[in-house]
């Protein structure tokens, strides 16, 4: 099983009221763009450190917000890698 989480229990996720959370926009983004290549574990990896390092930017404008961190866990017991998405293609134009 993999379980990706906004943050961790008992603590609030950041949403802006115009642009959504961090959170989704970074995991769509992700998926978008790297969904055809990259396995689904390392995706989740990949959008941990970036909302990490928008949440910090965040963090440092406004002085009652604190950095989020996404959860990522993984139960997976074998070394397989699943690609979501493994004839899509994004456009080179679109990233």
């Amino acid at each position: 099983m993999l379980i990706l989480q906004s943050c961790f229990d008992g603590r609030k996720s950041y949403r802006h009221s115009n642009y959504g959370s961090p959170f989704i926009r970074e995991l769509v983004k992700t998926l978008y763009k790297h969904s055809s290549h990259t396995d689904l574990a390392t995706l989740f990896d990949i959008v941990q450190e970036r909302v990490k390092k928008v949440t910090k930017k965040l963090a440092e404008k406004h002085s009652h917000a604190a950095q989020q961190v996404p959860v990522v866990t993984k139960t997976l017991t074998g070394l397989r890698k699943v690609l979501l998405f493994p004839k899509y293609k994004v456009c080179p134009d679109t990233e």
